[in-house]
């Protein structure tokens, strides 16, 4: 039976490989210069030559995962070859693509029907000038299985694209929030925060895909609040090095926290209240209600990923 070219459950993907995971939390663990190294020594595994080639696929998830897609795509592209490296490396992006098609942009959905439908005429050239020569009957196999396999990204990010309008069109979901969540991590990530910080956003996120009941949907919301939280505080830890100055404001008092990031004009008057408003209204729903409800989990955890962006923005232009 042949594969679907999409989950029909995306949202339900966990990255589960075992090699791929420990290496992104190596990657978190590590300081800026120590990343940068990482990740150059992951983009030059991809060159035939490198003696860790034959992992380019754990490399590539790596990569798409942890720090960039467009990066990963980018080096799959121009090392693709025919040979088992290039054919793994194919099935990679496929499952990519298939499990966690929330993932990947519009824009990068546009670039891999694009980029692929070019390599694999690239690819169709070089195969056929080789022909002038014999070829082995397994190199033949190779070639017909990443050419068939090229089609089907293709055809994947063609059905991502259809089912994006569709779900658009008829039911005006939030298709950026997943995106915006992955840029977050990645964010977090960028700017040295704690590596406890990124793992409890990722299981406010579990604790809300899971909820069956009010109790759960509750429990998500605690969650992201307990977030949002810690993410003002080890924020505030950073405006105070970057002002060159003692942080006061007591981690276990959330209004110093947000007081102090008024105060330093890292927050504007419209921002200091939005973040106050919003941390109500999610104590609220979580450590003053019993139970709390789908809708309510969903706009505290969409909110939460937004400001934390605007956040990072606001960070990232601190003077």
């Amino acid at each position: 039976m042949k594969k679907k070219l999409i989950s029909a459950f995306p949202s339900l993907y966990e990255l589960s490989d075992e090699r791929v995971k420990l290496l992104g939390k190596l990657f978190l663990s590590f300081n800026q210069t120590d990343r940068d190294a990482l990740i150059s020594i992951a983009k030059g595994s991809f060159k035939r030559g490198s003696p860790y080639a034959p992992f380019a696929p754990y490399l590539f998830t790596f990569l798409a995962k942890y720090h960039d897609l467009d990066v990963a795509l980018n080096c799959a592209i121009l090392h693709i070859g025919i040979d088992e490296i290039g054919l793994n490396t194919l099935h990679a992006i496929s499952n990519l693509l298939r499990y966690d098609s929330g993932y990947p942009s519009d824009s990068q959905i546009n670039c891999i029907a694009t980029s692929f439908s070019e390599a694999q005429e690239t690819l169709k050239s070089v195969w056929e000038h080789k022909q002038q020569k014999p070829a082995a009957s397994s190199s033949q196999r190779t070639y017909f299985r990443i050419d068939a396999l090229i089609t089907r990204i293709v055809q994947q990010a063609q059905e991502i694209k259809y089912r994006r309008l569709k779900e658009h069109l008829l039911n005006d979901t939030n298709l950026e929030i997943n995106q915006d969540r992955q840029k977050l991590t990645t964010g977090l990530a960028k700017f040295g925060f704690g590596k406890e910080l990124i793992e409890s956003l990722d299981h406010a996120e579990d604790e809300y895909r899971k909820a069956d009941s009010k109790f759960d949907f509750k429990t998500a919301v605690d969650h992201n609040r307990s977030f949002l939280e810690t993410l003002l505080w080890e924020t505030a830890g950073k405006v105070a090095s970057i002002r060159n100055e003692s942080l006061t404001a007591r981690q276990k008092y959330p209004v110093e926290i947000r007081s102090y990031l008024h105060k330093a004009g890292f927050f504007s008057d419209r921002f200091h209240e939005l973040c106050t408003a919003f941390y109500g209204f999610a104590s609220e729903q979580s450590i003053h209600q019993l139970a709390s409800g789908r809708e309510i989990a969903r706009i505290v955890r969409n909110m939460n990923i937004e400001l934390g962006l605007v956040i990072l923005r606001r960070l990232e232009l601190f003077k």
